[in-house]
């Protein structure tokens, strides 16, 4: 992707099976604020600083609708947008993942989603 690169060894060393529920229990849900993100972190001995880092890998790749689906319609269960979701990137996102669309769509995490660069971390700070 044009950033850094390291060798990676592949394999799970927690798990010899793959189970949603285990995943549940321990990865942060799309959800999560800051504050509970940093409260889950700690649970794994982890910082801030290792937040930040961990969340620098949403530089590149893309997710999925329904990761954000709650934000667009009905943030706190107010049947509304998130208010803090950039205007424009909003309209972007109504529409590529209006109502009744497949949750499976996916979309880029940041601007430059194939390259390792800081843009997420500024498009997280302009609301988008």
């Amino acid at each position: 992707t044009g950033g850094p690169d390291w060798p990676v060894e592949l394999g799970r060393l927690d798990s010899l099976t793959a189970s949603q529920e285990d995943s549940d229990q321990i990865m942060p849900s799309p959800r999560a604020n800051a504050t509970s993100l940093i409260d889950l972190f700690s649970k794994y001995n982890l910082s801030v600083k290792d937040l930040v880092a961990l969340s620098g890998s949403h530089s590149i790749g893309k997710g999925r609708c329904f990761s954000i689906m709650f934000r667009l319609y009905n943030q706190s269960g107010t049947g509304r947008p998130d208010p803090a979701i950039e205007p424009r990137f909003r309209e972007e996102l109504f529409k590529r993942c209006p109502h009744g669309v497949d949750e499976n769509v996916t979309l880029n995490l940041d601007s430059t989603p194939y390259v390792f660069d800081n843009q997420y971390f500024k498009d997280l700070v302009g609301g988008r």
